[in-house]
């Protein structure tokens, strides 16, 4: 006949491998929780996001609306008229200016606008803050060729070149950069082939696209 005593210990023993299997499952439980509640915030942060992303892309031409006022730094300090969301450049190169279009979700906050290679002069941004369906202008300005290159017309495209907008959203947390990279064929003259769009630091585009400039 079983000892009280053991079966005390073998009731006991039962009741504590029960209570080791209730808090495993609430430790599961809470593990599962916190996971769902890791990948709703998660969700929610990406939709949030994407609600005020800003995307610099291709602008849209509108003949209609009154023109831009375009002002060049030195070299060549100069102002000047040009429709809204057309592409503007001087034969040599020395002046150039490049419209980009917000496209995204929300406002583009401009930090800089810079050039590859980098140049001889200025790069001004027309604007610090592109509300969603508007444009801002990057104006180029830079010395003149050199002499071995003076007669040879867009002698600048002939070359790997390209204008890049730094910008982030209105919370700051998305920095990005749209690249406008020009191309020259023997049949025609420099044009923006396509717009890629990086995060800040990344190495390829999650956006690219053919210019219509």
């Amino acid at each position: 006949m079983t000892d009280p005593a053991t079966l005390a210990t073998l009731a006991i023993a039962l009741v504590t491998t029960g209570l080791v299997l209730v808090t495993g499952g609430v430790v599961l439980a809470t593990m599962g929780l916190v996971a769902a509640t890791f990948w709703q915030g998660r969700l929610t942060r990406t939709a949030l996001d994407l609600s005020i992303r800003p995307l610099l892309a291709d602008p849209r031409p509108d003949p209609d609306a009154p023109p831009d006022v375009v002002l060049f730094g030195a070299p060549g300090r100069q102002s000047l008229k040009v429709e809204v969301g057309m592409l503007w450049m001087r034969q040599d190169g020395t002046q150039i200016s490049l419209p980009f279009r917000n496209v995204g979700a929300g406002v583009a906050v401009i930090m800089r606008a810079t050039t590859e290679p980098l140049i001889d002069g200025s790069v001004y941004v027309s604007r610090k803050f592109v509300p969603v369906g508007e444009h801002v202008r990057v104006n180029i300005s830079r010395a003149g060729p050199p002499v071995s290159k003076a007669k040879v017309g867009f002698w600048w495209a002939m070359e790997p070149f390209a204008v890049l907008i730094h910008y982030t959203d209105s919370s700051g947390g998305q920095p990005l950069v749209s690249r406008a990279d020009f191309k020259q064929y023997a049949t025609q003259g420099p044009f923006v082939e396509t717009i890629s769009i990086f995060r800040e630091g990344g190495e390829k585009p999650f956006v690219i696209g053919r210019s219509s400039m």
